[in-house]
């Protein structure tokens, strides 16, 4: 497995002891005094042409100490070795340069497109692949015209241009995109018949090789906010990260130095490490660049963020759940935790700022690093996204205060503000910070309120925001652990012991709504409230006994009698609208009821329509709009794979018909 090393300068040996390194352990070191008076001019050793045999081939590439300089860093002349009864048809070699702020892969592609295909030639001799592919991401353009400009006659390949999209550069995302092959779950490329090599590590083989020489010095990419300089620089192996950085110039309030990009590469505990083979770039960011990493965790909301952005179709959620709990067997065996290369997409959009791609290194290797990647994490929290979810209520919020004015104010507020108070106690009295401040409750409160008749009195109200968060989300250990919609267990409690305040309802736009309310709002606790001279019957209950259908204008506008929630439509969705165009709310789930209902309804319509609604009228009465689209899609109740949310929101749209 061992590879030769290379001085990258002539001078003194002065010792061989410890040096500290980018895992931050101490390990084995030369350290080399240059001689201020050599030409550090590389002389040529002995060369191994392109008709030597694979043997002959594979054994210069060790002597000549070459790594993949992708990052991996993993001894070339290993990977090359077919084992017997394996065969490679394509080779691949990798100049989708995906990590951000990195672009070395880049300036070899333009610079040094001979020695890439000389590589390639001797890696074809090696492997006996048929054909050669050379993939570029699209927006390296320019590299990829140079090579098919230059790309040899002689040789069986082409030049490909994959989406900008990351992480294309992983070695399974290029077999699937270019080749439509999957790696077997712990399997190899070569299960696959198949090869992958990173551009700069074909253009050091065919620099290299030819003049018998050894790697000494790499071009690395050398940028991120704290550089003065940015560039990328050809440096020598060995090479200290302090002098490195003092050459090309750092802010004064440079805080973190990473070797690699921020998505994958590691954070430099110290800066007397050495660059080494495998260093493909230096990113430094400032404080206030690296503030926006420093983020507070929250538990899982199970929005399925981390699911989507997999690659390769893991449930990062479930992993991340069991490393916390050490089950780590039950990650490998059952979950494909080994299949995991680490590429901290889940990291990067998770909104509660779980570390799991730190987890799953931690559940591999079951020692924690310090501080790993990702460095760089998205615009999304988990305070940022219920924040947002308020704004899409507010218009919903404020068209129940106009059409029940003083009544509907005095319920919307008394429901948030029993959620808020209630968690704020619960949380002192647990001894735990506050939690108000990431807006759950506030959202609690709002749909809570928003499924309340209008006229409900405010005791009733105050008791169900007690419900709500005690035993909907305290009881089962806060957000992200609550088995139900905590506004719905409100609800439902309200429903089970006070039914006929739960289905007495005011008419809208009554004259007088803002100066007086109801004499029920007020009543006093515990005491029976009047309801003969102001209830009023609600589109699904016109056309239950009266057979008398709503208009669809009144429907969707509003202009109807019900729960809070049950006015506006059009708000409902364009609050909704806002959410998904945001990518804060799955648009499937509410998609899918909308889709069932309106089936299932239409046929029913179509066969009885003097009993059936009209599946338009379906869609508009009742809390349908509401429930569908901020109540189903509670990220952390709802399935979070995308066949989950359409058989999910299919179901629920079957049951709204049923019953």
């Amino acid at each position: 497995m061992s590879v030769s090393m290379h001085a990258p300068a002539s001078g003194l040996v002065r010792r061989i002891a410890l040096a500290p390194s980018i895992s931050g352990r101490m390990v084995p070191a030369v350290y080399l005094e240059p001689f201020p008076g050599s030409t550090q001019e590389i002389e040529d050793g002995t060369p191994c042409p392109l008709d030597a045999t694979p043997d002959e081939i594979i054994a210069a590439i060790q002597d000549a100490g070459v790594v993949g300089l992708g990052g991996a860093a993993f001894p070339t002349h290993v990977k090359l070795k077919i084992p017997e009864g394996k065969f490679v048809d394509t080779l691949i070699i990798n100049g989708v340069e995906c990590e951000p702020f990195l672009t070395t892969d880049h300036r070899v592609m333009l610079e040094e497109s001979r020695d890439i295909f000389t590589g390639i030639r001797y890696l074809l001799k090696v492997t006996g692949a048929e054909r050669v592919i050379i993939a570029v991401e699209a927006n390296k353009s320019d590299a990829a015209e140079h090579l098919r400009e230059t790309f040899p006659s002689d040789l069986n390949g082409s030049v490909e241009v994959l989406q900008v999209k990351y992480p294309q550069g992983a070695e399974k995302m290029l077999f699937s995109a270019l080749l439509g092959r999957e790696v077997p779950s712990r399997g190899l490329p070569l299960d696959i018949h198949a090869l992958c090599c990173n551009v700069a590590t074909a253009a050091q083989m065919g620099q290299l090789l030819p003049r018998g020489r050894g790697i000494q010095e790499r071009v690395i990419t050398v940028t991120g906010p704290a550089v003065k300089r940015k560039g990328n620089y050809r440096i020598p192996i060995g090479t200290p990260l302090r002098f490195l950085l003092e050459h090309v110039g750092v802010a004064d309030d440079v805080n973190r130095v990473f070797l690699g990009g921020p998505m994958m590469g590691a954070a430099a505990p110290s800066l007397e490490i050495s660059i080494t083979k495998g260093t493909s770039g230096v990113t430094a960011f400032t404080d206030t660049a690296a503030e926006r990493t420093h983020s507070p965790v929250y538990p899982c909301i199970r929005c399925g963020y981390c699911v989507d952005a997999c690659p390769i179709f893991l449930d990062p959620s479930t992993l991340g759940r069991l490393a916390a709990n050490e089950q780590f067997s039950t990650m490998a065996d059952e979950h494909h935790l080994m299949d995991c290369f680490e590429c901290g997409s889940c990291s990067f959009v998770c909104p509660s700022h779980i570390p799991l791609v730190q987890r799953f290194r931690a559940s591999k290797a079951a020692t924690l690093e310090i501080r790993t990647s990702p460095h760089i994490l998205s615009g999304n929290s988990v305070d940022t996204i219920m924040f947002n979810v308020v704004l899409a209520l507010l218009p919903v919020a404020g068209f129940a205060v106009f059409a029940f004015g003083l009544a509907g104010l005095l319920t919307l507020s008394v429901a948030v503000v029993s959620c808020v108070l209630t968690e704020h106690l619960i949380c002192r009295a647990a001894g735990k910070p506050s939690t108000i401040g990431d807006w759950s409750v506030t959202i609690t409160g709002l749909l809570y309120g928003l499924t309340l008749p209008p006229s409900l009195p405010l005791w009733m109200v105050a008791a169900g925001g007690v419900i709500c968060v005690a035993l909907g989300k305290a009881l089962f250990g806060g957000l992200g652990y609550n088995t139900f919609n905590p506004a719905l267990v409100g609800r439902a409690v309200l429903q089970a012991a006070f039914p006929v305040a739960m289905t007495s309802w005011i008419p809208g736009f009554a004259a007088g709504r803002f100066s007086s309310v109801p004499l029920s709002t007020l009543t006093l606790p515990f005491t029976s409230p009047e309801y003969d001279a102001i209830t009023s019957a609600t589109p699904l209950a016109l056309w239950k006994f009266s057979r008398e259908a709503t208009a669809t204008s009144d429907l969707a506008m509003g202009f109807i009698s019900g729960s809070a929630g049950e006015t506006s439509s059009v708000l409902i969705l364009v609050g909704g609208l806002y959410l998904i165009a945001r990518n804060m709310m799955s648009w499937r789930i509410p998609a899918s009821i909308f889709t069932t209902v309106f089936v299932f309804s239409g046929a029913l319509h179509l066969v009885d329509p003097t009993r059936y609604a009209s599946p338009i009228f379906m869609l508009f009465s009742g809390g349908l709009m509401l429930g569908a689209t901020f109540m189903a899609t509670d990220m952390v109740g709802s399935p979070m794979t995308s066949r989950g949310r359409y058989l999910y929101g299919a179901l629920i749209g079957v049951v709204t018909i049923v019953i």
